[in-house]
C-alpha cells in the first residue's frame, strides 16, 4: 500500500482533533481529499447524535402529558433500536470510507462530501468532537471514582442506602456505575457526614429492602411502578402493606425517595408505614432526568440538612 493510502487510512482512524491539526495541513490531494470525508463522516455522527438526543428529549417530555402510558412504552422499546440503527448506519458508511481509502479511490460519499466541503464545518466538527472529548473524559473519571465511594450489599449497616432495579433507565439493562455515577454528590455529601462506607448502591431485592430499612437513615428506591406500587426485576411488587411485615423500619430512618411513576397515590400509606420518616414520592408519571437533577442537586442538601 502506497504512502498516500496508509494517511488517507490513517486520517479516517485519527480522532477528530488531532486529525484536523495533523491532516488539514497536508497538500497532497489524495491526503487532502480524504481528511475531507473523514471530517464530513464526524460531523454526520455529530448530527445523528444531536438528533435523537432531540428526540429523545421529546418523547420524554411527553411523560408529563395525561393518557400517554401506550407511547411511552412504545418508545422505551423504539429508542434503543434506532440508536443502536443510527450508529450501525454510521459504521458501514465509515467502513465504505475506509476501503475507498486503501483502494486510493476519488469517488466521493455525496451526503459526507457535502458536510465536510467547507473549512467553517470541518472546524465546527473538530471543536465539538474535542469539547465532547473532554466531557467524556470527565464522566470517566467520575465514574471511576464513584465506584469506590459507594460499596454494594454486604450485611454491614450504612447510613444510605440506593436501590435500583436493572431497568431503572428506559434505554435498557442498567449497570450498577450509572447508578454509582448519579450518586456521586450523594456519596461525598454521606462521607463528609458520617465518614466512608455509608453508601450502598445495590439492586432492589428482598433482602436488599430488609436491610436498607432496617439500619438506613437515608433510602432511595430507583424504579418504575404504578399506583402507589414500586416495581422491579421484572413484575415483582414492593407496596406499603408489607411494611411492618416482611420489611421492618428501623429507628434511624429520615428520608425515602421514590422515583416510581404513581408512587404517590399511595403517599399516605407509605407515610404511615414509614413514619417519622420524610417520605418523597409523585402521583404522576416522573422522568429520568428530573430524579437525575434531585440526585444531583436536592439529595446531597437534604443529607446536609438532616437532624
Amino acid at each position: 500500500m502506497s504512502n498516500h493510502r496508509l494517511r488517507c487510512v490513517g486520517c479516517l482512524l485519527t480522532p477528530a482533533p488531532f486529525r484536523w491539526w495533523i491532516f488539514g495541513r497536508m497538500k497532497q490531494p489524495e491526503v487532502s481529499r480524504c481528511y475531507v470525508r473523514a471530517m464530513g463522516l464526524t460531523l454526520l455522527l455529530q448530527l445523528l447524535l444531536a438528533g435523537f438526543v432531540v428526540v429523545f428529549a421529546a418523547l420524554t417530555a411527553t411523560i408529563y402529558l395525561p393518557s400517554t402510558d401506550r407511547l411511552l412504552r412504545a418508545s422505551n422499546q423504539i429508542l434503543p433500536v434506532v440508536g443502536v440503527g443510527l450508529v450501525a448506519g454510521w459504521l458501514v458508511v465509515w467502513s465504505i470510507a475506509v476501503v475507498l481509502a486503501a483502494l486510493g479511490s476519488a469517488r466521493t460519499i455525496p451526503v459526507v462530501a457535502r458536510l465536510g466541503a467547507t473549512p467553517r464545518r470541518r472546524r465546527f466538527a473538530a471543536v465539538i468532537a474535542a469539547m465532547g472529548g473532554l466531557v467524556g473524559l470527565v464522566i470517566f473519571g467520575i465514574a471511576l471514582h464513584s465506584t469506590t465511594l459507594a460499596r454494594e450489599l454486604d450485611g454491614r449497616p450504612a447510613r444510605v442506602y440506593v436501590l435500583y432495579d436493572r431497568h431503572a433507565v428506559n434505554l435498557g439493562e442498567t449497570p450498577r456505575w450509572v447508578l454509582t455515577l448519579a450518586s456521586y454528590r450523594i456519596s461525598r455529601a454521606a462521607r463528609q457526614r458520617w465518614g466512608t462506607g455509608n453508601v450502598v448502591v445495590d439492586r432492589v431485592s428482598p433482602a436488599s429492602l430488609r436491610q436498607a430499612f432496617r439500619y438506613g437513615e437515608v433510602v432511595i428506591l430507583a424504579t418504575h411502578g404504578r399506583s402507589g406500587e414500586v416495581h422491579y426485576d421484572n413484575g415483582k411488587v414492593f407496596t406499603a402493606k408489607q411494611l411492618g411485615t416482611r420489611v421492618l423500619c428501623g429507628p434511624r430512618l429520615k428520608l425515602v425517595y421514590f422515583t416510581a411513576c404513581g408512587g404517590g397515590y399511595a403517599l399516605d400509606d407509605w407515610r404511615r408505614g414509614l413514619r417519622p420518616a420524610r417520605v418523597i414520592s409523585f402521583a404522576r408519571n416522573t422522568s429520568t432526568s428530573e430524579h437525575a437533577w434531585w440526585f444531583w442537586s436536592g439529595a446531597p442538601r437534604m443529607i446536609r440538612q438532616l437532624k
